[in-house]
């Protein structure tokens, strides 16, 4: 993160409670990208705003939103973030299991821009 004083952070679908204890600040307008959020906001603008103001880091924190009946994040909703994540993204961490995971435990995958 050369030449930035501080990275910026992303926490999908929700942390942004992280973002405030670290100290680290999103650089899109969103907080949460739980299903409500991406109907509210709309998936698209999500999309755009990540690619005009990409994070440096992005924290995959595992969270099963069956709740909303659509379980997980990149799989049941959320398509189209998660590809773009996929496109400009690449794995540096991995903290417990894999994150997102039908059947896995807690997890927390860092990601950093490609």
């Amino acid at each position: 993160f050369a030449g930035k004083p501080r990275p910026t952070l992303a926490v999908l679908p929700e942390g942004v409670t992280i973002n405030y204890l670290a100290r680290l600040e999103n650089p899109t307008p969103y907080i949460n990208f739980m299903p409500p959020e991406l109907v509210l906001f709309g998936e698209p603008n999500i999309v755009a705003a990540f690619d005009a103001h990409p994070p440096d880091v992005i924290l995959l924190v595992h969270k099963n939103t069956s709740e909303y009946g659509l379980p997980w994040f990149g799989r049941d909703y959320a398509q189209a973030l998660w590809k773009w994540l996929g496109e400009h993204y690449q794995p540096a961490a991995l903290f417990g299991d894999q994150p997102l995971q039908p059947g896995s435990r807690f997890g927390i995958g860092v990601l950093v821009r490609k």
